[in-house]
């Protein structure tokens, strides 16, 4: 009884330290540019904007879960955001601690859960993404499905379908999920458990059943309010088939996840072993698992964020914590250690490798605590000029310069990257008819320096004579202030300064 206290407290005790130095690996991380858009609109809808008044990147839940948390109060600083992404990223520690121990065992979990804290940290966790509650809640839905599979309960299926489409209200990639499920569902009872096609057919349904109520929920909410192909275009056709393929991120994701592509192909392998394949490839639980890995590498074709990789990453360090458990019990009790603590020493290795390879400066995070005072000083030279209601127009580094100084654009872009291309491409003449509004205060822009915008944007020429045109509006219209913050230029009205 004291062994297994003093065990438990050990686990809590390391859980709070990791925990803990993930928040000050955070918060010397800063907001992070993705997370200042899902900040800024979120707190929008508290300050009375409809939902798609600006252009959001993701789905709606996860907008809604910011406005939640910032309704608790003064947590619009980076000791709260911090909070809330050390939240997230030690939730999906305990959800893959508990899930994995009850369909695996103890070992299992704890190494899964090691590993999903590396993948957290080498996956931009540390920044306010929804990656981290896609993967839990497609956790849930393995669970719910992978029981339901095993007692052969079609509620199961249909409560597995509902998390996934949790997952999808946050991001619509968590659909990689459904598509997952509905693989291994076919696979499963076709070619193993040889079932009739037809109750193939349902239960397949039946996880679709589920899927679909969490998506038309939401739909036939914006179809009665008016909004509906706004959801639909930015919620599912944006994301899915406009969104731009492009390789920005090669060299980042195959040196800060160097450790990552070593270790999958090499536990997959080993796994092929005559002595270990038979054990994990007859279990449901490891190739469902396995299979909810794999298809969510298929974004990756598309864009190589890292962030892009985690849902599925964590699905596969559950995989590999499995093979590892596996090797370590054919081996017997006299590896019970050995074999777990080199796979993990082996693993700390590359790790460190990557961090050489792709940015060892970051380690400073872990030992500094960053000065964000300047912050307020921008603010307040900001708010100097535009009242409260009045509306700013950023254009460098616009979602951070919006979230500081707690004002609005009068377009529907606080974001200028993939979907500011998008929007401005179709309406050219937002961009201009923005500059004359009398209830436009302030703009930011250096000519000297536009590349902001999505580098396609600026190959093709009607957007740079766009953008000549309102330089030249701009220059009539507006005069340079003396906020001096480089490398922002910031403009304010010329007839505020008679006033």
């Amino acid at each position: 009884m004291l062994n297994k206290f003093t065990r438990g407290f050990g686990l809590i005790l390391c859980f709070l330290i990791v925990s803990s130095v993930f928040y000050l690996f955070t918060f010397n991380s800063g907001y992070g540019y993705d997370a200042l858009e899902y900040l800024v609109i979120g707190r929008s809808l508290l300050d009375g904007y409809p939902f798609y008044t600006f252009v959001p990147s993701k789905s709606l839940g996860l907008y809604y879960f910011v406005a939640s948390f910032l309704l608790l109060g003064n947590v619009s600083n980076h000791y709260s955001i911090s909070l809330l992404i050390t939240l997230i990223f030690s939730s999906t520690l305990l959800f893959t601690f508990f899930i994995v121990r009850r369909k695996f065992n103890d070992r299992v979990a704890l190494i899964s859960s090691l590993l999903v804290g590396i993948c957290g940290v080498f996956m931009d966790l540390n920044f306010l993404e929804p990656e981290g509650l896609v993967y839990i809640f497609g956790l849930l839905g393995f669970y719910c499905i992978s029981n339901a599979v095993k007692r052969q309960r079609n509620r199961g299926l249909f409560i597995g379908g509902l998390w996934i489409g949790a997952g999808c209200s946050f991001k619509a990639v968590a659909g990689f999920y459904w598509l997952a499920s509905a693989i291994f569902i076919f696979f499963w009872e076709y070619f193993i458990a040889h079932n009739k096609i037809s109750d193939i057919i349902k239960k397949e349904l039946i996880i679709f059943c589920g899927l679909s109520i969490t998506i038309i929920m939401p739909i036939g909410y914006f179809a009665l309010s008016g909004g509906l192909w706004e959801h639909l275009e930015w919620t599912y056709f944006f994301p899915l088939f406009k969104y731009p393929s492009h390789l920005h991120w090669f060299y980042k994701l195959y040196t800060k996840l160097l450790w990552f592509f070593i270790l999958v192909p090499t536990v997959f392998i080993y796994s092929l072993r005559a002595n270990l394949r038979k054990k994990i490839y007859s279990s449901p639980n490891n190739i469902f698992i396995m299979v909810l890995g794999f298809i969510f590498l298929i974004p990756l074709f598309k864009t190589q964020a890292p962030h892009y990789v985690y849902p599925g990453a964590a699905f596969l360090s559950i995989f590999s914590a499995v093979v590892i458990d596996e090797e370590t019990k054919r081996r017997g009790a006299r590896f019970s250690i050995r074999i777990p603590a080199f796979a993990l020493l082996l693993i700390f290795f590359v790790c460190a490798i990557s961090i050489y390879l792709y940015y060892p400066s970051a380690i400073k995070r872990l030992h500094s605590f960053s000065d964000y005072s300047y912050e307020t000083y921008l603010k307040a030279s900001i708010q100097k000029y535009v009242p409260s209601g009045k509306k700013v127009l950023y254009f460098r580094c616009d979602p951070f310069l919006y979230w500081i100084s707690e004002r609005y654009p009068n377009f529907p872009l606080v974001y200028l990257s993939v979907q500011g291309a998008y929007v401005l491409e179709k309406n050219p003449e937002l961009l201009l008819r923005a500059l004359g509004d009398p209830n436009l205060c302030l703009v930011e822009f250096n000519p000297e320096l536009i590349d902001f915008i999505d580098s396609d944007f600026l190959k093709k020429k009607q957007n740079t004579l766009l953008l000549e045109t309102f330089s030249k509006i701009l220059n009539k219209r507006f005069v340079i202030s003396d906020i001096n913050f480089k490398p922002y230029v910031f403009w304010i009205r010329r007839d505020l300064l008679n006033k």
